[in-house]
């Protein structure tokens, strides 16, 4: 839709008689700052708000956490593509320690960079009942992901993490190697177009096959060349419960292809394979 500014306040004064609510979306309405405030704001008297997607939009940081103070209720939080960069993550990770409860985030296509993912992590310890983490897009290097990496040990319920389309490399897939092994309950992992190479592409396997519940894997538009897909392949030997699998753009050959193929061959559940490319 596109509600813009003056819907979002028409929005808002209606809202403020709704004490009741638990879920609201306006995702992709065209709110700019301006209406956002009101609009923001009219949530106050919502306590029982769990549910609140208001992604690409443009929403005031600062108003938002003064607001979702008072909405202890919260689980399912939804800000990707607000417009918000480092300095802005600190003033929302400053008001999220506050949601215990908070079992699914998304901050994708934003621009928090390193410095946001250092000041998010320290308030991603104490969500302990954290399911479904969003980061997608947002110039992540191997500093930030270390940082995350740390943090989400004490997330044991993890099963869904999505970090596709920044820049951690070998040195931050090695890094998240690391802590994947431990995330026992991951069902989806999205590593997409992250400059990972062979090491890194190594690194994660041997974690994989610890992560017997893995459903979804996503490794596009990466560089995990002939090497990598073969370390792939020995990791999925134990991912036994995979259903999709995405290594597009790989740069993987016919031999290295074929094994990894052969590994698939005990993922008993397995639906979809997007898609191989053969370079001789």
């Amino acid at each position: 839709n596109a509600i813009d500014v003056e819907g979002a306040e028409r929005l808002g004064e209606v809202l403020r008689e709704c004490t009741a609510l638990t879920h609201l979306n306006v995702s992709k309405n065209g709110i700019e700052a301006g209406g956002s405030g009101r609009l923001v704001g009219a949530l106050r008297g919502c306590k029982a708000l769990a549910h609140l997607d208001l992604s690409y939009n443009l929403i005031d940081a600062q108003g938002l956490v003064d607001v979702l103070g008072k909405s202890k209720m919260l689980t399912h939080l939804d800000l990707s593509c607000i417009g918000i960069g480092a300095e802005e993550v600190g003033v929302l990770a400053g008001g999220l320690g506050e949601f215990e409860r908070l079992t699914h985030l998304a901050l994708s296509a934003n621009a928090i960079r390193d410095e946001g993912a250092v000041r998010l992590a320290g308030v991603l310890e104490k969500f302990s009942a954290l399911t479904h983490l969003g980061l997608r897009s947002n110039y992540i290097s191997a500093r930030g992901v270390a940082h995350l990496a740390t943090a989400l040990r004490g997330c044991t319920g993890l099963a869904e993490l999505d970090l596709s389309e920044n820049e951690m490399g070998d040195e931050g897939a090695s890094i998240l190697a690391g802590v994947i092994g431990e995330c026992t309950a991951l069902t989806r992992l999205k590593l997409g177009e992250n400059g990972i190479a062979a090491k890194g592409a190594s690194r994660l396997a041997d974690a994989l096959g610890k992560c017997k519940k893995l459903q979804q894997l996503s490794l596009s538009q990466n560089e995990l060349g002939d090497e990598g897909a073969r370390g792939l392949a020995f990791g999925l030997l134990g991912c036994m419960e995979l259903e999709h699998l995405d290594v597009r753009d790989n740069a993987i050959g016919v031999e290295a292809g074929e094994r990894l193929a052969r590994a698939l061959g005990g993922c008993r559940v397995l639906t979809s394979v997007s898609a191989f490319e053969y370079y001789h």
